[in-house]
């Protein structure tokens, strides 16, 4: 008896919790890349929403003809420091111009994301926004609502490798990035598909650079080493997918993108037999993007995408997956694949790329050039271009920004690579002094260098990995980017839109 009725649950169950597949061709929403440079080859085909909102937020149009010039942002992953860094750059720029129209896309990983993401989902206006992290970094008594932005501490600890806890920590991690960097507008796009965007979030929509997450998919839990044979993964407010889903474990899948508002899909945390609901939030995006958080293995994220979506019986997502990509997309660190950013800008064919870095290098004097290692890589692998490196014997004592190009087949581009190092934060240091910055100066002169015989673990190279920083340091890393962008990035920039950058 008990054998029958575990099978008649077993019959009543299975039909409820399987998914059907369907052909992903021609379902509206959704796309299908046959190659990975398949967009890059056809950018008015696959980028004419975002060209639409780029000429719309200049006030020029409501086109979805290609801008003739493009410029956009990449702000590399570090953590909190880098986090406080890029704070600092998107300051300077804003300060500069009281604007960051000059920018049409921000490309982000892990810490920049959280820059990115925070800046973005502001409410109120950018003056209030950065006027408060400019205070808070001068005075840390200061109290306005964005000033928690700069905070020393990020909440993570050894993680359990599976279990309850672990999933726990994932929920823990995303809840944080909610709390600290989008209080005010968080784009569920669950909420966009049944009320319309909130009116703040709307004009954000609108009038700021049109923001890229980039994560890594489908890498082991416990690979923590970066690699050009990780393949990353893109969300913007339209779109989420990847250019491609080829591994060294040669089961290679398609790449896709699906409209991110479509009602006609669900993006699912998938866990069966718990409550589970879809997930494409800005929150969701930002978590994913910075999935490195001092763990044995990599804090990831389990996602199951579906046509047609429906509740089923036990309170699960269900629907048909698309049977040319992966039923699990394991979404984790974007700074796995291009801890930069570099990637989408590329195959959008972006005119001038401005990377900020601030990243941790394992040894800046033998090579101040880790990151973009890998992101040139993956540039070759999957869009067939080439980017030119600054080269090795660059004096990072004397400049803070190196120019080089990169060159595709029908397009090519200018780079702007804006590195810290010691050496150049020696003039920081100087800036400190002039604002009247003594306490910031102390620290970093006595506390970081005198007691840090470590060249390579010192002020602005400091240990990402930190669970609790000083606060003079998270200060002082976003007062540095504060300084690069506004005394010297935002010039550059303006020089070189006018003076063309083909």
């Amino acid at each position: 008896m008990k054998k029958s009725i575990a099978l008649l649950v077993f019959i009543f169950i299975s039909p409820i919790c399987t998914a059907d597949e369907i052909s992903g061709d021609n379902l509206p929403g959704f796309y299908l890349v046959n190659t990975p440079n398949a967009r890059l080859n056809n950018q008015q085909k696959y980028f004419s929403h975002e060209y639409q909102k780029i000429n719309l937020r200049k006030n020029e149009n409501d086109s979805e003809i290609r801008p003739k010039h493009l410029t956009g942002l990449a702000l590399s992953g570090g953590g909190i420091r880098s986090s406080a860094y890029q704070l600092g750059i998107l300051s300077g720029l804003y300060e500069s111009k009281k604007n960051l129209l000059d920018i049409d896309y921000i490309s982000s990983v892990s810490g920049g994301s959280w820059a990115n993401g925070g800046y973005w989902a502001w409410a109120s206006s950018d003056e209030e926004f950065f006027n408060c992290l400019f205070t808070a970094a001068i005075n840390p008594k200061a109290d306005c609502d964005a000033a928690v932005m700069l905070n020393s501490e990020q909440p993570f600890a050894i993680l359990p490798a599976e279990g309850a806890k672990l999933k726990a920590r994932k929920r823990q991690w995303k809840e944080y990035i909610e709390s600290v960097y989008l209080p005010n507008c968080n784009v569920d796009a669950e909420d966009i598909k049944s009320t319309g965007i909130d009116s703040a979030c709307a004009r954000n929509y609108r009038t700021k650079p049109y923001v890229i997450i980039n994560a890594t998919h489908s890498v082991p839990t416990t690979e923590q080493g970066a690699s050009e044979m990780n393949m990353p993964f893109q969300f913007t407010l339209d779109n989420i997918g990847t250019i491609s889903d080829c591994h060294p474990d040669m089961k290679c899948k398609k790449g896709f993108f699906v409209n991110n508002i479509s009602k006609d899909f669900a993006w699912v945390n998938n866990a069966l037999f718990r409550k589970d609901k879809p997930e494409n939030s800005l929150s969701a995006a930002m978590a994913a993007s910075s999935g490195v958080v001092g763990a044995p293995v990599l804090l990831s994220y389990e996602y199951e995408l579906f046509y047609q979506p429906r509740i089923s019986l036990l309170g699960n997502w269900r629907g048909s997956n698309i049977k040319e990509i992966r039923k699990e997309i394991v979404l984790s660190d974007g700074g796995k694949s291009d801890n930069l950013g570099l990637v989408p800008l590329i195959e959008r064919g972006v005119d001038l790329i401005v990377i900020s870095y601030m990243g941790k290098d394992n040894d800046l004097n033998k090579n101040p050039w880790e990151d973009l290692d890998i992101a040139v890589k993956q540039v070759k692998n999957l869009l067939g271009c080439d980017v030119e490196k600054p080269g090795l014997d660059v004096d990072l004592s004397k400049n803070l920004i190196h120019e080089s190009k990169y060159t595709c087949k029908n397009h090519n581009g200018k780079i702007l690579h804006v590195k810290a190092s010691y050496g150049n934060a020696k003039r920081f240091v100087e800036y400190l002094s002039s604002i009247g910055q003594s306490d910031l100066v102390n620290y970093l002169t006595v506390k970081d260098v005198e007691n840090n015989k470590n060249e390579n673990d010192r002020f602005p190279q400091t240990e990402t990995m930190k669970q609790k920083y000083d606060d003079e340091l998270i200060r002082s890393y976003y007062l540095m980017g504060r300084w690069v962008a506004k005394e010297y990035l935002s010039d550059i920039i303006k020089k070189t839109q006018e003076n063309g950058t083909n």
